[in-house]
């Protein structure tokens, strides 16, 4: 998923463990940042192989989701 990433020119850190889980941290095009933690336990499907991903390496679902504003006011002209 890294080497997927970097190759897309995403800025992607090496991969963690928090609270015993492997993470693995990436920003998206507007500076958000997004956390992949794999859960051996799920045996949903996940991606069906466009693009070539691997199913071992598929996203299967969501977990949590938390959303942080840096700018509480908005931008003149948007």
């Amino acid at each position: 998923m890294a080497r997927t990433l970097k190759g897309l020119e995403v800025h992607v850190d090496p991969p963690t463990t928090r609270d015993e889980e492997e993470v693995l941290t990436f920003w998206d095009p507007d500076g958000m940042v997004i956390d992949l933690v794999p859960s051996a336990g799920d045996r949903r499907s996940g991606w069906d192989g466009v693009a070539a991903i691997p199913a071992e390496h598929a996203v299967r679902g969501l977990h949590a989701i938390t959303l942080s504003e840096q700018q509480l006011e908005p931008r003149r002209g948007c």
